[in-house]
């Protein structure tokens, strides 16, 4: 008896979990068709937004780049001294009239840097009208002679001018072949650039103010030899320049305190300087 009561009682347990699950099921079946809905209204919302979006895309770039507003009406170039604006203008292509967001920077800015003497160039954009070019150009340290005066940069860079009288504000390289010269180009001939790196540290030092330099021999490339204003000379080898510069402030100071001109001083030997005196 207590068998059956046993076996009745899991038939029941049975038949009400069955009943469960049909119920589960059907709700799920039930509500599926609902989910496509949602599915399908999403979809839809989704595919009217992007051509929403993409149509006004379309007509704000049309208006971008037809409208009045964005025409250029103000060109502004800065710092050139030597390159022209109207050379500027005439390289790049840059008229007002254009609109703002046809032009090219960085081909603009490419453009430019062709000129020997333009070092870089920045442009910029000030929506809604404006272009600003400015440049950087190229200054010269020193020149040599080659059938006329070449100017030099830092860099070595022969700029792109040419004069039949030195300049007497820069220092003349002499003791220099050059059979060949190249505008915007490194200079070929390394006791040029020698004398630059002379040049720099004589600008670094604090000689620079009691001693102006007029040439620069370098007939022999172990020697730089500089020549003042009145002609007296400084043999400093072909090495450690800085150095050597600091080294001739303080014989300058010594000379200058016991009221001593020179002719000459040879910084080549390490421990001792050769003072030769007028």
């Amino acid at each position: 008896m207590k068998q059956k009561s046993k076996i009745t009682a899991i038939q029941k347990r049975t038949q009400k979990r069955n009943k469960y699950y049909v119920q589960l099921n059907t709700r799920k079946d039930r509500s599926y068709p609902m989910e496509i809905l949602r599915g399908g209204i999403h979809g839809i919302i989704i595919v009217l937004f992007l051509f929403v979006a993409a149509v006004f895309g379309l007509a704000l770039y049309r208006f971008m780049m037809t409208d009045e507003v964005f025409m250029v009406h103000n060109i502004h170039i800065k710092n050139n001294v030597v390159v022209s604006e109207k050379e500027i203008l005439d390289t790049v292509k840059l008229y007002t009239g254009r609109n703002i967001f046809d032009i090219d920077i960085a081909g603009c800015c490419e453009q430019l840097l062709t000129f020997p003497d333009i070092k870089n160039v920045t442009i910029s954009k000030e929506l809604p009208d404006t272009i600003t070019i400015r440049v950087y150009e190229r200054n010269p340290l020193l020149q040599f002679y080659s059938g006329g005066y070449f100017f030099v940069d830092e860099e070595g860079i022969v700029l792109a001018r040419i004069s039949s009288r030195p300049d007497p504000s820069l220092p003349v390289v002499q003791g220099v072949e050059m059979p060949e010269v190249n505008f915007g180009k490194p200079v070929e001939n390394e006791a040029i650039h020698l004398a630059i790196r002379a040049v720099k540290a004589y600008q670094d030092s604090n000689v620079r103010n009691a001693l102006p330099i007029r040439m620069i021999d370098m007939s022999n490339p172990d020697d730089v030899v500089i020549e003042t204003v009145d002609e007296s000379e400084i043999h400093f080898g072909n090495n450690e320049l800085p150095y050597r510069f600091m080294k001739l402030q303080y014989i300058l100071a010594h000379l200058h305190q016991r009221g001593m001109l020179f002719s000459k001083i040879d910084l080549r030997f390490e421990n001792v300087p050769v003072v030769m005196r007028d």
